[in-house]
C-alpha cells in the first residue's frame, strides 16, 4: 500500500520510481484504487487535487469526499515574518473563540525548523500554549544555547555555566582538566571561574593551555568593551564569526549541521528585529531579558496545545485547523529544488500532504518581506500558489484569490519593500506623518493641491486667496477644525493666517498665483 504523492523522503534514500513502476514491474498484480477521502471539505480536497496534477510523474487517480463543502480556503499576505506569525496567532485566537476550538486542534506548518522562531514568539506573547513536535522549541535547541551563552558572557562574564557550556566550543584546545584547575584556582583564592581566567598566568597551566585560555578572555573581553559603542546585531554577528561557531556548523556539511547553522542564522535575524523594534533603546541585556521571558513559558505544564512542525513531520496526522506558513521562493519551494524537476515535485507532493492534514479549515500564508542573514529583504511569493485552483480561496477581506503574478516579478508595488515591516508598532501619528504624498480635492472643483509641489490656481480664482478665520470643517486628523475663506485682496490677512500646526499636520498657504501647500497629514477640506 502507498501513495506516490506523499512520497517526499527523498533525502533519506525514499526512491518514487519504486511505486511508479509497480505496475510495469508486476503485471499480474491487482491495483485496487482506494479514491475515497473521508478527512477534508471538498473545498481542500479540490485544492489538493489542483496541487498535485502539476507533477509529470504521478499515477492517475480521482480524489472524492462524501464531506460538505466547507469554507474557502483563505490566503494570508504578511509584510514580514513577524506580521505573519501575529496574524496566525490572532487568527487561532478568533476560531478558538468563535468555534470552540481546543487549542490542540490547530497545526501551523512551516518548511524549515528556523522558521518556527517568529511563530513561538507571537504564540507566547499572545499567551497561547504549543508544542514543537518532532524537534525542541527554538531558544531550547543546542545552538541556540551556545549563541546565548557566548552573548551572556558579553553582559556577565561571571555567569559561570555560560562559561563552562563555551569556552571550548568550538574546539580551542581548553580541555576537561584545563577547565578544572581553573576551577581549583578559582576555589581556594575565592574568585569566580572568569577572574581566574583573567589571572590565569598564575594558575600555573602549561603554555599552550594558557595561550587557548588567554585567547577566549581576549575574545570576550573585546567584544564586552564593543557594547555600547556597536550596534546589538552587529556586536552578535561578529562575536560569532570571530568565536568559529558559524563556521564550524559549516565546515560539518551534514544535512543537520546545515539545519544547525540555519537556526544561528534565525536567531541574528530575531536580535536584528529587536534592534529595529527598539531602535536606540536596544540593547544585548534588553534581548536576553526578552529571550528569558520567552523561555520561561517552556516550562508551563498543558496538554491543549496548538501544535507546531515541519510538514515532513506532520505526514499521516490529521487536524481541524492547518495552517501552512512560508510559501515564498527560495523557501517553499527551497531554492535548490528549483533547478531541478524532480526536487521541485518532490516539494510539490510535501505542499500536497500539507494541504491534506486539514479536515474543516485551511489558510495559506506567506510574507512580502523576511529577515536573511540579518537584514529585511522582499520576498516573492511562491509560484505553488500561482498553480491552485481559485475557484475554492479568498483573501483575507473575502475577495476571490486572483492569479497571475509572475515568477521574476518585483513585489506588486514598491510599498510593499519600501514599508516598515514592523508598521503595526509605531504609533498612530507618526505613520500619518511618514510623509507619503496626499492629494487635496476642493469640492468645489478649483483644483487640487498635492503636499509640496506648486500648484496652478485656475483663472476663475486668480486674485483670490485664503483667510484663515479658525473655526470648523473637517480637516480629517487635525485636532481643531478649520475654515478657509476666499477674499478678493490678500491685505488684511492674519499673521496667523494660512499657518496649521497640530501634532504631525503643518500647512502654509502663500497669496500668489502660485500656491505651495507644504505638509502632510489633511485628508480632506471644503470651502466656504
Amino acid at each position: 500500500m502507498g501513495d506516490d504523492a506523499q512520497s517526499i523522503y527523498a533525502f533519506r534514500g525514499a526512491d518514487i520510481g519504486n511505486i511508479l513502476s509497480f505496475q510495469r514491474d508486476y503485471p499480474d498484480a491487482t491495483v485496487i484504487r482506494l479514491e475515497q477521502n473521508y478527512r477534508s471539505t471538498r473545498r481542500i480536497l479540490k485544492l489538493a487535487e489542483a496541487i498535485i496534477q502539476q507533477n509529470r510523474d504521478q499515477l492517475e487517480k480521482q480524489l472524492w469526499t462524501e464531506n460538505p463543502e466547507g469554507d474557502p480556503i483563505m490566503l494570508i499576505e504578511a509584510l514580514s515574518e513577524r506580521d505573519e506569525a501575529q496574524k496566525v496567532e490572532q487568527r487561532i485566537r478568533d476560531l478558538h473563540v468563535r468555534y470552540g476550538y481546543a487549542f490542540r486542534d490547530f497545526a501551523v506548518l512551516y518548511r524549515t525548523n528556523a522558521q518556527s522562531r517568529s511563530l513561538e514568539e507571537a504564540l507566547r506573547r499572545g499567551g497561547i500554549p504549543y508544542r514543537v513536535v518532532g524537534g525542541l522549541s527554538f531558544y531550547q535547541r543546542k545552538e541556540i544555547k551556545d549563541v546565548l551563552a557566548y552573548l551572556r558572557l558579553l553582559v556577565n562574564p561571571h555567569d559561570a555555566a555560560s562559561l563552562q557550556r563555551v569556552i571550548n566550543y568550538p574546539a580551542r584546545g581548553i580541555g576537561q582538566r584545563t577547565v578544572e584547575v581553573l576551577a581549583d584556582y578559582a576555589r581556594q583564592h575565592g574568585l569566580s571561574l572568569w577572574q581566574a581566567i583573567e589571572r590565569v598566568e598564575e594558575v600555573g597551566l602549561p603554555t599552550r593551555a594558557q595561550k587557548a585560555v588567554q585567547e577566549f578572555h581576549f575574545l570576550i573581553a573585546r567584544h564586552a568593551a564593543k557594547m555600547d559603542a556597536m550596534p546589538v546585531d552587529e556586536l552578535a554577528r561578529s562575536l560569532l564569526q570571530e568565536s568559529g561557531l558559524l563556521e564550524e556548523l559549516r565546515r560539518e556539511g551534514t544535512p543537520e549541521a546545515l539545519a544547525r547553522w540555519e537556526n544561528v542564522q534565525e536567531l541574528l535575524n530575531a536580535i536584528a528585529e529587536y534592534v529595529a523594534t527598539a531602535g536606540e533603546q536596544a540593547t544585548l541585556s534588553g534581548f536576553l531579558q526578552e529571550v528569558a521571558l520567552l523561555t520561561d513559558l517552556d516550562e508551563m505544564p498543558e496538554d491543549n496545545r496548538v501544535t507546531l512542525m515541519t510538514l515532513h513531520a506532520s505526514k499521516g496526522l490529521e487536524f481541524p485547523v492547518v495552517f501552512i506558513t512560508g510559501l515564498e521562493e527560495g523557501l517553499f519551494p527551497l531554492a535548490q529544488a528549483t533547478q531541478d524537476r524532480k526536487d521541485l515535485e518532490e516539494e510539490r507532493r510535501l505542499f500536497y500532504v500539507g494541504v491534506t492534514r486539514a479536515q474543516r479549515h485551511l489558510f495559506l500564508c506567506y510574507a512580502r518581506s523576511r529577515y536573511r542573514y540579518g537584514e529585511q529583504q522582499p520576498s516573492v511569493r511562491s509560484r505553488f500558489l500561482e498553480e491552485l485552483d481559485t475557484d475554492v480561496i479568498v483573501t483575507e477581506a473575502g475577495l476571490p484569490f486572483r492569479r497571475g503574478e509572475v515568477l521574476d516579478r518585483r513585489p506588486r508595488s514598491d510599498r510593499y519593500v519600501e514599508m516598515d515591516p514592523h508598521y503595526y508598532r509605531q504609533p498612530l501619528q507618526q505613520r500619518r506623518s511618514s510623509g507619503a504624498t496626499r492629494r487635496v480635492v476642493y469640492d468645489e472643483g478649483a483644483g487640487e493641491i498635492v503636499p509640496g509641489a506648486a500648484w496652478s490656481m485656475p483663472s476663475s480664482a486668480k486674485a483670490r486667496c485664503w483667510r484663515w478665520r479658525g473655526r470648523a470643517i473637517r480637516p480629517g486628523p487635525l485636532s481643531s477644525s478649520l475654515k478657509w475663506a476666499r477674499k478678493s485682496s490678500c491685505s488684511n490677512l492674519p499673521a496667523s493666517a494660512g499657518s496649521i500646526e497640530s501634532g504631525i499636520a503643518r500647512a502654509r498657504l502663500s497669496c500668489s498665483e502660485q500656491s505651495v501647500w507644504k505638509g502632510s497629514g489633511v485628508i480632506g477640506l471644503s470651502k466656504l
